[in-house]
């Protein structure tokens, strides 16, 4: 639950690479810090917002993680603030190795890469009128163009 700090980014991030690194290594999967990511992440561009809780964009917190690595959420709890960094000390327990984009509104592209890959970060249009709505399973109503949420796609089908 990211309360009410923007922090979808975020968590979509960490939430895509704690289920990739289960399917790597077959191992649990680790629960990371999304609060690493919001309070240690600049954003100098403001790409989907000005960074921490005001929004940032998945493709700059998986840059992060390839640079700096994550670690676990027990190391660095989540706090739905914006706070001063403090992972100066804290050793990260993962690291990305690469990200791959998908073409954007490519739903073919997008199957294929969870159906050979598994859980991939996505942005949505979370104002459309479904998402209101929207309590689990497969979701299907249109899509929009105007991104303004970050979540994990696991599957898709009935």
């Amino acid at each position: 639950n990211q309360g009410q700090c923007g922090s979808c980014w975020a968590f979509s991030a960490t939430e895509t690479l704690e289920s990739l690194y289960a399917l790597a290594t077959g191992e649990t999967a680790p629960i990371l810090a999304p609060q690493q990511l919001v309070s240690c992440m600049s954003n100098p561009n403001d790409c989907g917002g000005t960074g921490g809780c005001s929004g940032a964009t998945q493709p700059l917190a998986f840059n992060y993680t390839e640079t700096t690595g994550l670690t676990l959420e027990s190391n660095y709890p989540y706090r739905a603030q914006t706070l001063k960094c403090q992972a100066r000390d804290i050793v990260p327990v993962v690291k990305n190795t690469g990200v791959v984009q998908l073409p954007s509104n490519d739903p073919a592209a997008l199957l294929g890469a969870v159906a050979t890959v598994g859980p991939v970060s996505i942005s949505v249009d979370a104002g459309a009128q479904g998402w209101s709505y929207y309590a689990g399973g497969v979701y299907t109503d249109a899509c929009g163009f105007d991104v303004d949420h970050a979540v994990q796609l696991v599957g898709y089908g009935e």
